[in-house]
């Protein structure tokens, strides 16, 4: 949908795709980005924000020594996500790093952070680059060194233009800043008020409102290829636990958990845009996947290499058992049966699949195992015809003298698979520079509130009214998705130690959102604008309006370059505890997302320009990029698809702020509203899983309330 880009989503976009293409810009990219956007906000936003509060308040070096402390913990918080014993190591490990970076900031500022916490994961990232033996690494290895030494060029350049090593001047260092005297210079006389523009007729409105709601639900109303789940968790797990016991296996024994898998894929889009719609439909639940749950039997206690064994059971959408996997411990005794042998009984799996016993053979693959030998057949069924060069094929496992897994899927072409992945590779690159300039405004924007905060030029009521808000919604959805987040536990880890993990590393990061958000409410809350009671309604319905004119251009956008994926439905909420919850709060995230940053983006333009009286062409250029980072629409096919929706969105972001929002910025939370509300309704209609429809309702409710509560307090009625 088109608040995919800021939510859980089964986007194809893998930024790991890119190593595969060019190996040298994986560590480089990664490095970067770590390096740009952990030094902004584990130490540029605290510290310097503790800094502006104790010179506001007193005691600045009190501050800024408990904002080190705060983001030495947090930094080393923030990356005990990956399995470590004991569960506090990362913290230990990352103390003295996090202090030399907070120690540089303080004394040169943020960019020496940069590009030392550049160098820092780059060396690390880097080292699988040159322990490769393949042929060419060489080259990669030359590349990587002449990006990664960039900061040894420039400093060279300025050696050799100098003529000498001279000391940095103190100008350099964050010390010789002083704040300029308030009294120093006398305010200049406010400029004149310029009259508001009137707002468009309400002819005008309703078109506009009629037209984009009338054009996205053309749009919209394409009949989906996936079907709904008629069956929820509880049925599902029933199911697994009869094919579990009906194989001799006690599923008491074992962890039980459980997800929705429905995301799309490569197999997805190649049959779909090479072999055609009627071959999709014919292949959808035989060799493509379509949506089912995926129960999983896992233990954590016991000896860790024994834990890797888990049953994993597959229930079709109608609770139907399907495929079945065992995945045995590595050291698991077992036979070693002949060549032969293992291909009979893979044959037999054929059968019980119920497919021909004679398929044509592709691969017979053999593993040796400390006290057992697998085997992997690969089969072509020649039935499945029309797939455009690639061929429909079935897997058989086997463990032992055990079949342990049957899959099917769909062969895909070297040269589509190929083209395909350097297509996704330069998608990550404009992703990544979209990521990069929305962590850029979000950045600014959070300092910019704490220099308006000290200056009493904030609303703080609006700003606790957000965070409080953001903050409730995280944990609800934190809470709420358990299941699906059990459902990825590693059993190479304790499952108390991972529990604490998620909920300590969600809340600290749904606090840090909450804060985060609410700086951009209180900052983009501007000066309240008294109006009647008339005018507030008329304003409300422009700016609904205009949200839903804007959905409706992209919806035509996104329609005439989404023709790579099939239409289908929205899944995520289905795995979590209550389905209609998730559907009715998860929305909300992107609602606050959508309307903060658009908000921040409006009144800063009206900063810049003054009203829109000066520094016109640049602030226009530059909502134009903002606008395609802001851009809210189907998955891309490739980068010219990308930037034609960057553009639009961008195009319509200059149109609304030159004409209305610049007058009215409030407007932008009626706006988002009108984004987002006919998009939570149309999830809900498809009603892909059991509580969709009455969770999308509650939600587009609660994005309304939001909405209209957020309008009213930016725009208070003029006293009668």
């Amino acid at each position: 949908g088109y608040l995919g880009w800021w939510s859980p989503s089964d986007a194809l976009v893998n930024p790991d795709s890119l190593a595969t293409v060019v190996p040298w810009f994986s560590p480089l990219a990664i490095s970067l980005q770590a390096g740009f956007w952990e030094e902004c906000l584990f130490r540029a936003v605290p510290l310097a924000g503790a800094a502006l509060i104790g010179d506001r308040f007193g005691r600045r070096r009190a501050w800024i020594a408990g904002a080190f402390v705060l983001q030495i913990l947090i930094f080393g918080a923030g990356h005990a996500a990956y399995p470590t014993q004991p569960s506090y190591a990362r913290v230990v490990e990352l103390i003295v790093p996090s202090t030399l970076f907070g120690l540089l900031y303080l004394r040169f500022g943020l960019l020496p952070a940069i590009v030392m916490h550049f160098a820092f994961d780059a060396v690390l990232f880097g080292i699988p680059l040159f322990v490769s033996s393949a042929p060419g690494a060489w080259v990669d290895q030359g590349i990587f060194w002449l990006i990664f030494l960039t900061p040894l060029w420039v400093a060279l350049r300025a050696r050799y233009r100098g003529g000498a090593w001279i000391e940095a001047p103190a100008a350099l260092r964050n010390a010789a800043w002083s704040p300029p005297a308030a009294d120093a210079v006398e305010e200049p006389a406010p400029p004149p008020v310029r009259e508001s523009a009137g707002l468009p007729v309400l002819p005008v409105v309703a078109a506009v409102g009629v037209v984009g709601l009338g054009l996205w639900g053309y749009t919209a109303a394409t009949p989906g290829e996936s079907p709904p789940l008629e069956v929820g968790r509880a049925e599902a797990v029933a199911a697994a636990r009869a094919v579990l016991a009906a194989q001799g296996v006690d599923p008491a024994a074992w962890t039980e958990t459980s997800q929705v898998a429905s995301a799309l894929g490569p197999q997805h889009r190649f049959v779909w845009s090479e072999a055609g719609e009627g071959a999709f439909r014919a292949l959808l639940g035989d060799y493509v996947g379509r949506p089912r749950w995926r129960v999983r039997y896992a233990r954590f206690e016991g000896d860790v290499a024994a834990r890797a064994e888990e049953h994993i059971v597959w229930i079709g959408r109608d609770g139907t058992p399907g495929r079945r996997e065992h995945r045995l411990a590595e050291a698991t005794p077992g036979a070693a049966l002949s060549e032969e042998d293992a291909r009979t009984l893979a044959r037999g799996a054929l059968e019980a699949l119920g497919r021909a016993a004679d398929l044509p053979e592709v691969s017979g693959e053999s593993s040796r195992r400390p006290a057992r030998t697998d085997w992997t057949f690969t089969f072509r069924d020649d039935t499945a015809a029309g797939i455009a060069g690639g061929e429909a094929r079935v897997a058989v496992e086997i463990a032992g003298d055990a079949v342990v897994d049957t899959r099917r899927y769909v062969f895909l072409p070297e040269a589509w698979r190929r083209a395909d992945e350097q297509r996704l590779a330069t998608l990550s690159i404009a992703n990544m520079a979209s990521t990069i300039v929305l962590g850029l405004l979000l950045v600014a924007g959070a300092v910019l509130a704490v220099v308006r905060m000290t200056r009493k030029r904030f609303d703080v009521r609006l700003a606790l009214a957000v965070a409080g808000l953001a903050l409730l919604v995280s944990a609800a959805v934190i809470a709420n998705d358990l299941p699906l987040l059990m459902n990825n536990l590693s059993t190479a880890q304790p499952l108390p130690l991972q529990l604490a993990i998620i909920l300590a590393g969600g809340l600290i990061g749904a606090g840090l959102i909450a804060v985060l958000f609410g700086l951009l409410a209180g900052l983009g809350a501007g000066p309240a604008i008294e109006s009647a009671a008339s005018d507030r309604r008329a304003a409300a319905g422009t700016g609904v309006a205009l949200g839903l004119g804007a959905l409706g251009a992209l919806a035509v956008a996104g329609a005439a370059f989404g023709g790579g994926l099939p239409p289908w439905s929205a899944y995520g909420p289905a795995s979590s505890a209550a389905p209609w919850l998730a559907a009715a709060i998860e929305p909300v995230q992107g609602y606050l997302v959508l309307a903060l940053v658009t908000l921040l983006v409006v009144t800063s333009a009206n900063a810049l320009t003054a009203h829109w009286t000066r520094r016109q062409g640049a602030v226009a250029a530059a909502l134009v990029v903002v606008g395609a980072v802001l851009a809210p629409g189907t998955t891309p096919d490739d980068l010219v698809s990308w930037a034609v929706l960057g553009l639009v969105s961008g195009a319509l972001l200059l149109g609304a702020y030159v004409r209305i929002l610049r007058d009215r910025p409030a407007l932008v939370v009626l706006a988002a509203a009108g984004m987002t509300a006919p998009e939570i309704l149309a999830r809900g209609l498809d009603q892909a899983y059991g509580g969709a429809l009455p969770g999308s309702l509650l939600g587009a409710v609660l994005v309304s309330c939001i909405a209209w509560r957020w309008f009213v307090h930016l725009t208070p009625a003029r006293p009668a």
